[in-house]
């Protein structure tokens, strides 16, 4: 069974809604599910707030109340919301243009609570965007962007988080300005010679170690076991190697990482200025936008799985709540999480409970070991990154767009490129309006056919040698938007029948053109004042009942006269277009009648 999307459905009584008649022979499945989610949401949390250049605690918060607002607010009984690398990697790139451009001259602490506060701005005003987005029933907005664009953010983005955890898998100082992801490598490989070694080792320790896990059971919480292994082999080699003691100590921890010496949970309003709003705009409508289709996305994938009826605007108004609500409890903003929502669907999850369990068990290890966390190094989480960097590429996807047509292929590798050589974020608005042009370009090149009537008395589409024929009478079958961008083609087709001399009636079929504008109006105003003052006359045919609300509403109605429209009818499609053509056949001149000889 197929996913059937209820697009206009937003509503607060989805809060109980599934939880009314909820069994307990159920809650086994969602209990299982939600531990292997939780176990999987705590590194990875870490690791995104990473990514984004932020202290562990905001990611951290985000898997407990990101997760937690999403599900009780959305429809879908398997996504899984909370940090995500897409919307970290645009976060980071954000923030340190924002930071460099404006708080230069600040000391690191300072620097790290300005961007903190930039932060809580950020995600309220991401998730205050979703959440309009869906009170105003705006997901069907999401189809005008191809998944080409989202197919190359998501390459692009991938390798600059491959790029930028380079340095701390390797223990390096990274550049002390925004730079663009080739700069990385290049200024990556211009200092080789600053590589600590102890902490590229652990790296590369947890780096095997991962896949050794993940070798012997799927089912093995893989992450986990690696930053514990790694942890404790840092602590091994500190306490029982007198040779490595020193070198170790320089190894980054995660409490070497930012303000993360505790895990509090301050309720606080973020405050805006109009200076910063202008800053952060950009990049709020940037992870707003990302966050709404990746979302969206995974919980149609699981849905089309399940036949689960799907409310797509509700999921984009519970993460908007979601966001609002992080925003104010100090969290980065969150986005669907596909490796999350697979696990918990495969854990057997049956409702959104699963999901919320799944923050709370997340805020229980937390608290229980967050003073163990912070021994974790960074190079065990710089190495878990790169694994998962490389796995959100779906290169299935990739290749699929790359072949289909060489719009999506452009649009991919543009995106892409952006990504590497500019930023991540300018990359992404560049394949948007990439993807917005072709499709307006397609969009506005309605298709003309001439034709002719069979002696059956059916519409025929006419071949090339007909098409030279002489004939008063000529068909012309519109199919395509009419909108203001067809317009100019709609004039050119139908002003170059209309210069044959012995035409005398252009008759129009409409019955698959679709939403006119004033400026389609307009140019049928132009033309049916041309072939008048040549003599002859317009006909339109296959009205349906909006192309003529839109020609009556416009006084073309009265221009023409009704007695040259004919609205389709349904259940006898071509009676119109005879109905046009015996129309045409009485406004042709009479020939002259030839006297009898006597």
């Amino acid at each position: 069974m197929k996913t059937k999307p209820v697009q206009d459905e937003v509503s607060l009584s989805v809060l109980w809604r599934g939880f009314g008649n909820y069994k307990m022979s159920l809650f086994k499945n969602d209990l299982m599910a939600a531990l292997g989610v939780s176990l999987l949401s705590v590194p990875l949390s870490m690791a995104y707030a990473l990514v984004a250049g932020l202290p562990a605690s905001v990611g951290i918060l985000a898997s407990i109340f990101g997760t937690m607002l999403a599900a009780a607010f959305g429809s879908s009984r398997h996504l899984i919301v909370g940090p995500s690398n897409t919307i970290a990697i645009l976060l980071q790139a954000g923030l340190a243009e924002i930071l460099y451009a404006n708080y230069r001259e600040v000391s690191p602490g300072e620097k790290t609570q300005i961007a903190l506060i930039l932060l809580l701005q950020i995600t309220f005003l991401a998730g205050l965007l979703q959440f309009l987005a869906g009170i105003l029933k705006l997901g069907r907005l999401t189809h005008f962007i191809s998944r080409s664009v989202v197919a190359g953010y998501v390459i692009g983005a991938a390798l600059a988080i491959i790029f930028g955890q380079l340095y701390n898998f390797f223990g390096m100082s990274g550049p002390s300005r925004p730079v663009s992801a080739y700069q990385k490598v290049a200024y990556f490989f211009a200092h080789l010679q600053h590589v600590h070694w102890p902490t590229a080792a652990l790296a590369f320790f947890g780096f095997c170690f991962f896949f050794i896990v993940e070798r012997i059971s799927k089912r093995i919480p893989a992450a986990v076991l690696m930053l514990t292994a790694v942890s404790l082999a840092a602590i091994f080699l500190q306490y029982f190697s007198k040779e490595t003691a020193e070198e170790i100590n320089q190894v980054l921890m995660i409490r070497d990482y930012g303000e993360t010496g505790s895990l509090s949970i301050q309720l606080s309003w973020p405050n805006f200025d109009l200076q910063r709003i202008n800053m952060i705009l950009p990049i709020s409508f940037a992870i707003a936008l990302l966050g709404i289709l990746e979302a969206t996305a995974i919980a149609r994938t699981f849905a089309t799985s399940t036949g689960q009826v799907l409310s797509i605007n509700q999921e984009i108004f519970a993460l908007g709540a979601a966001n609002i609500g992080s925003s104010l409890l100090g969290a980065m903003p969150s986005s669907g999480s596909f490796a999350r929502s697979a696990l918990n669907y495969s854990g057997g999850a049956r409702t959104r409970l699963a999901a919320i369990l799944s923050s709370f068990f997340v805020a229980a290890i937390v608290i229980v070991f967050f003073p163990l966390v912070l021994q974790i190094p960074l190079g065990a989480l710089a190495a878990l990154l790169l694994i998962s960097a490389w796995r959100m590429i779906r290169w299935k996807e990739v290749y699929l767009c790359l072949k289909a047509t060489a719009p999506d292929a452009f649009v991919l590798l543009t995106t892409a490129l952006g990504c590497i050589i500019l930023s991540v974020e300018v990359a992404f608005y560049i394949g948007i309006v990439l993807s917005i042009l072709f499709y307006l370009r397609k969009a506005a090149t309605p298709r003309f056919i001439e034709c002719s009537i069979s002696e059956e008395g059916e519409l025929k589409a006419m071949n090339p040698q007909e098409l030279i024929e002489k004939r008063p009478i000529r068909i012309l079958q519109v199919d395509g938007e009419l909108f203001f961008a067809a317009a100019d083609l709609l004039h050119a087709a139908v002003k170059t029948l209309a210069q044959a001399n012995e035409v005398r009636v252009i008759i129009l079929k409409m019955t698959n053109a679709f939403h006119l504008d004033a400026t389609a109006c307009a140019v049928l105003q132009s033309l049916q004042a041309y072939i008048i003052d040549r003599g002859s006359q317009l006909i339109l045919t296959g009205l349906t009942r909006p192309v003529w609300q839109v020609l009556s509403d416009s006084g073309f109605v009265k221009e023409i006269g009704v007695e040259n429209l004919f609205l389709v009818n349904a259940s006898h499609p071509s009676a119109c277009i005879l109905a046009a053509y015996y129309r045409a056949e009485n406004l042709l001149p009479t020939p002259p009648v030839e006297q009898p000889v006597n």
